[in-house]
C-alpha cells in the first residue's frame, strides 16, 4: 500500500514564510510506490469563493472511488485532494485501476459529499488509470435534494403540503373514501402544494385532510 501526505502550501521557511508549494511525502509498505496521477480542473470553482475570502477558504475537493458495484458516496473517497486557487487539482501516487471521480464543495469539511447540501460534479464515464490521466474537466452543479415529505397544514378550504426535493411534477391521490373531490395546485419545482376540497360533496371530518398519498 502506498501512503501519500499532501501538505499543500502548509510548509514554509522560518525567515520569510515562503511556502513549499504542493509538497507531497509518500512511502510504501512494500517494495514499490504507486506513481500514477490524475489531474485536471474544476470549472467555476473560483466563483464559489467569495470576494472577501482567500484561497485558504476554498473548500472544493476532488475524490476518487474505486469502481465497483457497491459504490457508496456516504463514505469518504479512497483518494482525495483539494482544488487550488487556479482551479487545478492533482491526485498523486495512484495505482492502476478503474475509478469514479467526483468534485464537491466540502462546506463542512468532512471529506464526504452531502447530497442536497453541497455543489457537486461527476464524470459520466469511469476513469481508467493505466497511465497518467491529464486534462480532466469537472463542472459543478447544485445538488438536488431527495424527495421528502415535511408536513401538512390545514388552511381555509383545504390543506398545504410541504416537502423537500423541488420536483417538476407531483401525482397526488386520496386514500380516504371520504375524500373524493379535490383540486391540486402545484408549480413546477415548488416545495409546496395546495389541495382544495369540495366540502359539500366530500362531507368529511377534519382528520380526513391527512388521508392523502402523494409521490
Amino acid at each position: 500500500t502506498t501512503y501519500n501526505f499532501n501538505f499543500g502550501n502548509a510548509i514554509v521557511d522560518n525567515n520569510e514564510s515562503n511556502p513549499l508549494p504542493y509538497f507531497n511525502f509518500a512511502f510504501s509498505t512494500g517494495d514499490k510506490i504507486d506513481d500514477l496521477f490524475v489531474s485536471g480542473t474544476v470549472k467555476d470553482a473560483m466563483t464559489l469563493i467569495k470576494e472577501n475570502q482567500t484561497a485558504k477558504d476554498n473548500k472544493m475537493v476532488v475524490g476518487l472511488y474505486k469502481a465497483g458495484e457497491n459504490l457508496d458516496y456516504k463514505q469518504k473517497p479512497d483518494y482525495i485532494t483539494k482544488v487550488d486557487e487556479e482551479n487545478y487539482f492533482e491526485l498523486n501516487f495512484l495505482p492502476k485501476g478503474e475509478f469514479v471521480i467526483i468534485a464537491f464543495d466540502d462546506e463542512n469539511q468532512n471529506s464526504i459529499y452531502d447530497a442536497g447540501k453541497e455543489k457537486v460534479g461527476f464524470l459520466k464515464d469511469k476513469i481508467t488509470v493505466s497511465d497518467n490521466v491529464k486534462g480532466v474537466k469537472l463542472k459543478l452543479y447544485p445538488s438536488k435534494k431527495a424527495f421528502k415529505f415535511i408536513e401538512s397544514k390545514p388552511v381555509f378550504g383545504g390543506a398545504i403540503l410541504a416537502f423537500e426535493g423541488n420536483p417538476e411534477k407531483l401525482d397526488i391521490k386520496s386514500i380516504s373514501p371520504q375524500l373524493s373531490e379535490y383540486k391540486i395546485e402545484h408549480q413546477p419545482k415548488s416545495d409546496t402544494v395546495h389541495i382544495w376540497f369540495n366540502d359539500a360533496l366530500n362531507k368529511f371530518d377534519a382528520k380526513a385532510t391527512t388521508q392523502l398519498d402523494f409521490s
